[in-house]
């Protein structure tokens, strides 16, 4: 069941990251959103999972420490996917 959520969460992740980039493309600002959103995701992800097992521990620490797996996930596919749109929608551009 773990797996399906993980999915679940990577594909909302894409579904949004292209809806950030669809409205990066209509505005002239120049500071991408989904790199706004989505890397303070992953530093928060990255600070709940040490600190779920430090400091809270047992059945609590390992609640706190998947919603801590399930955002670095997302947040990482969220990212590599903004990457990928990013370098495409700038070649689109040169060409």
């Amino acid at each position: 069941m773990e797996i399906e959520i993980v999915i679940i969460c990577m594909i909302c992740a894409i579904f949004v990251v292209s809806l950030f980039h669809h409205i990066q493309k209509k505005r002239t600002n120049r500071k991408n959103l989904s790199y706004v959103i989505f890397i303070p995701m992953l530093i928060f992800s990255l600070v709940l999972f040490p600190i779920s097992f430090i400091l809270v521990g047992g059945w609590h620490g390992l609640f706190l420490a998947a919603i801590g797996v399930y955002l670095f996930f997302t947040s990482v596919s969220a990212l590599i996917f903004a990457t990928i749109l990013k370098i495409f929608s700038n070649r689109k551009r040169k060409l």
